[in-house]
């Protein structure tokens, strides 16, 4: 279900232009390798003119804002009942940490996606896109 969900978004995305034309990672046939040599070229390109700022988002799955996002793709033009599931996929997690065999309570989770599942790859594109 995840994948057919992740295709349908992420045709939506690219058709109507909603992905960063310089992504270069997550996408089909793309690659982080890009970035480094394109920031390479226009360092050389433009040196004495250039302006740059560096960002390294630490833990940038765990931090995704699920309000903002669901707004954001709702923007996108998605409809409800997709945008209801999306919300659902998200909302209402928990979290439990052990040390050992002690568990602690399970605490919810207000932000973040589920790493590792295929519609976490949407979430971080749909940040990413402007």
């Amino acid at each position: 279900m995840e994948r057919i969900v992740f295709r349908h978004m992420y045709n939506f995305l690219h058709f109507n232009n909603l992905i960063y034309r310089k992504q270069s990672s997550f996408l089909p046939g793309h690659s982080t390798t890009y970035q480094p040599i394109d920031i390479y070229n226009q360092i050389c390109k433009a040196f004495d003119t250039t302006c740059m700022v560096f960002c390294d988002i630490s833990k940038t799955f765990d931090r995704v804002w699920h309000k903002g996002l669901i707004h954001k793709v709702h923007q996108y033009g998605i409809n409800k009942n997709l945008l209801n599931w999306l919300n659902s996929y998200l909302c209402n997690r928990t979290k439990t940490g052990f040390v050992g065999s002690d568990f602690s309570s399970p605490k919810p989770l207000k932000t973040g996606v589920p790493q590792g599942l295929v519609l976490a790859l949407f979430y971080f594109l749909s940040t990413l896109t402007i």
